[in-house]
Order: structure tokens, then sequence, then C-alpha cells
């Protein structure tokens, strides 16, 4: 976003990531965060596999939805994954 100041927001508190059942994990840290005001970056770290023990990476697809951030309630970004089988 190029409207909003993210200084004030803790990502950790506002992104989850969703599997392709639609189950939802917390973000565990924010790490390196660097830059500010509407120009951030860092790595988000989430679990690495499904409630039910299936790696996240093996999934068809996952996505982060960021919530709450400016006027906009929810953002969704999504990872199509390619089967290495």
């Amino acid at each position: 976003t190029h409207s909003v100041d993210l200084d004030v927001y803790t990502l950790t508190q506002l992104t989850v990531l969703r599997d392709t059942n639609g189950q939802e994990y917390a973000a565990l840290a924010w790490e390196n965060p660097e830059g500010g005001g509407h120009h951030r970056s860092g790595v988000l770290r989430f679990p690495g596999v499904t409630s039910s023990g299936t790696k996240i990476a093996e999934l068809p697809f996952f996505e982060v939805v960021i919530r709450g951030v400016g006027d906009v309630p929810e953002r969704v970004l999504r990872w199509e994954l390619v089967s290495q089988g």
C-alpha cells in the first residue's frame, strides 16, 4: 500500500496462512524488518505443516491473509504450488 504508515501495525497479529482446506495458522514471527512508512520488508514465519501433519509445501495452494491494514478488511495473496512428484 502507498497510502498507509505500516509502522503502526503488528503484522504477526494481522496475518495468517490459510491452507487448502481453509484452516488458518497464525504467524510465528516477523523477522528482519526493514524500511519504514509504507516501504516495509521482512520475513513472516509460519508453521511448516498443517494441523493434520501435511507439509504446507505439498499442498495444491496456500494463501497469506492480511487483515485490517488501512481501509481494506482483507488482502489475500495466493500461491499455487506445483507438484514435484
